[in-house]
């Protein structure tokens, strides 16, 4: 989890910030506007720095919490970092297309093109043959309810 929180993080970071001598924000390509996250800025900010960029006791750290209305109380699951990410992704990239400077407009095009790849790349992992098998196991040792689907990405 550390790997894929600090990978959200340093998105999230990109999105969210300007261009400092420390790291690349989404100004560096012209693009003025900031992506903002509500759920980044006022709740996964400090615990993820407080986790990931800080040689401390973890413990002492609040949690990072997911904020799917159904799983709230419970811990950060991969996927309410990938759904927010879409999201801006898709916003610096339509971002892009509307400067001026062509290869920009075209480097916009692309990232839409690279995320819808992602996101059908994505959804083959979760439906694929081991994936379901897996699920079939879980479900025979009861540690999955009979009823439970992987839902479809949206």
């Amino acid at each position: 989890m550390d790997s894929a929180f600090l990978h959200a993080r340093t998105l999230f970071e990109f999105f969210t910030r300007k261009t400092q001598d420390y790291f690349y924000g989404h100004d560096e390509y012209g693009v003025t506007t900031k992506i903002k996250s509500s759920l980044y800025e006022k709740h996964w900010s400090s615990p993820l720095h407080a986790r990931l960029m800080q040689a401390q006791d973890r413990s002492k750290s609040p949690d990072v919490k997911s904020f799917d209305p159904v799983e709230s109380k419970k811990h950060i699951k991969n996927i309410d970092f990938a759904m927010e990410l879409v999201r801006m992704w898709r916003k610096f990239a339509c971002a892009l297309q509307t400067l001026a400077d062509k290869d920009m407009q075209r480097l916009g095009h692309r990232a839409v093109e690279i995320l819808d790849e992602a996101v059908v790349a994505a959804e083959t992992v979760r439906t694929n043959k081991v994936t379901q098998k897996q699920v079939a196991q879980l479900k025979k040792a009861g540690r999955l309810p009979k009823d439970f689907a992987i839902p479809p990405l949206s």
